[in-house]
């Protein structure tokens, strides 16, 4: 090939890509005027006369939805603050000491000792011993003339036995609850798989049936619980809102619904807490709403509460800060400020802090 035939054909190729590219470009702009055109066409339906662009502009800017929540937010700061207790003259200060876990100044709770899994272990055991003493007895209470065996489980839930039936209704105990006494056996009751109970089953030490309650609606993996002493029974649902009351015994005391009651716009509540007579009980969401009877007392900026009745005090954690004030919540009585101590959790009477200068956990009791 000649030199000028050489040169002829890159100047063709040459022309011939600058064409392509042209028509790319136009074809890639008709392309883009059209998406355009279709962008603002008017939205058919519950959208009618809006157009796509302004629809699309609402929904995108996330403005108006971080607005309501820090409007939310610092309402709910609000409110914590204002019915946040502050320390007065008469409060009086305790402490730990770091090397024994003694408590220093405060004289209605002791030390139990370190934290170890060997107790833990102990009385799980003996929980289980007594349980599977009683289990046939209440197996054949469970079972009210059904077809097939429902339930053959122990304090785990790990036997379910019985017939095809059995099997395919999925029913039986969502969990147990025994009495340290061992005087009492309460069994939720409705399908394990799926968190759902809707029956509350009560037995005597000797697996003897007391009484059967059907609950109004069933509960998604309900809070089944003791109070401290051991004298009441709560049921509650953590989303709903719903609650029961019931004696061990049996017998339903107060039942309700924490958002009708309070008012109080939560996304999840708390445990209830109920004192020993039953006379004052706690309903827990952002705050504590502290009842007597049927009235509400006041609202509390705190958690993890404990009532204690015969001395007329109120245990609970306001973030870093243990208090106890009057039953009412009037005034602060004592207070926990140790910065290397650090409180875990207050449950019914027994308290456990860490020290964090040798990560040690203590157990305590209120006496």
């Amino acid at each position: 090939m000649t030199l000028f035939n050489c040169s002829r054909s890159i100047l063709v190729h040459f022309f011939g890509l600058v064409l392509i590219l042209s028509c790319t470009q136009n074809k890639t702009k008709v392309v883009e005027k059209e998406l355009l055109v279709k962008d603002n066409t008017t939205t058919i339906g519950t959208n009618q006369g809006v157009s796509r662009d302004s629809t699309l502009t609402k929904y995108r800017n996330p403005r108006s939805h971080d607005d309501s929540i820090k409007k939310w937010n610092a309402q709910l700061i609000d409110e914590k603050e204002k019915f946040k207790l502050t320390a007065g003259p008469e409060t009086q200060n305790f402490s730990i000491d770091t090397k024994t876990g003694e408590v220093i100044g405060y004289p209605f709770f002791k030390i139990q000792g370190e934290e170890g899994r060997n107790n833990k272990r102990k009385k799980s055991k003996s929980l289980r011993t007594n349980f599977l003493k009683i289990k046939p007895k209440i197996r054949s209470n469970l079972m009210q003339d059904r077809k097939g065996e429902l339930w053959y489980g122990d304090p785990k839930n790990a036997e379910i036995e019985g017939t095809s039936e059995a099997v395919h209704s999925g029913r039986g105990p969502t969990g147990f609850l025994y009495t340290e006494d061992g005087n009492y056996l309460i069994v939720p009751v409705g399908y394990p798989h799926g968190g759902v109970t809707d029956e509350l089953f009560f037995f005597d030490s000797n697996g003897i049936f007391i009484s059967k309650t059907t609950l109004d609606r069933s509960l998604n993996m309900p809070f089944v619980e003791f109070n401290a002493e051991q004298t009441f029974v709560s049921v509650s649902d953590g989303v709903s809102g719903d609650f029961y009351f019931f004696k061990i015994d049996g017998s339903l005391v107060r039942k309700g619904n924490f958002n009708e009651i309070t008012k109080d716009k939560g996304t999840s509540y708390g445990k209830p807490i109920i004192s020993e007579t039953g006379d004052f009980w706690i309903l827990q969401n952002n705050l504590g709403y502290l009842f007597e009877n049927d009235s509400l007392v006041t609202k509390i900026s705190g958690h993890n509460f404990f009532i204690d009745e015969h001395r007329k005090l109120l245990y609970y954690d306001t973030g870093g800060k243990f208090v106890i004030t009057d039953i009412e919540n009037k005034e602060i009585k004592y207070q926990l400020i140790q910065k290397d101590i650090l409180l875990l959790s207050i449950q019914g009477r027994q308290i456990r802090l860490q020290n964090l200068i040798n990560k040690k956990k203590y157990s305590y009791e209120i006496f």
